[in-house]
């Protein structure tokens, strides 16, 4: 496929690692924040290895700090 980059990831519909009662009455709908760091980060490396860096990665999800946008852009991200 011809494309320019990518933006990874927005949210999930995973909810395991959720330590809240109400985790599982959250519905089917899709899930993001502070849940969403660390996959996202794991997406984003993965990306990066697959593209063996060729290719623009837009890093979100679950970014609430200096640090957590570090830590995409040290994964791969471009931004």
């Amino acid at each position: 496929h011809d494309v320019s980059g990518l933006i990874a990831t927005n949210t999930t519909i995973g909810r395991g690692g959720l330590r809240t009662p109400a985790a599982e009455q959250l519905g089917a709908g899709g899930l993001s924040g502070r849940p969403l760091t660390k996959l996202a980060t794991g997406v984003v490396a993965s990306i990066y290895k697959y593209s063996q860096g060729n290719l623009p990665i837009i890093g979100v999800g679950g970014i609430f700090s200096a640090e957590d946008a570090f830590e995409k852009i040290a994964a791969g991200a471009s931004l």
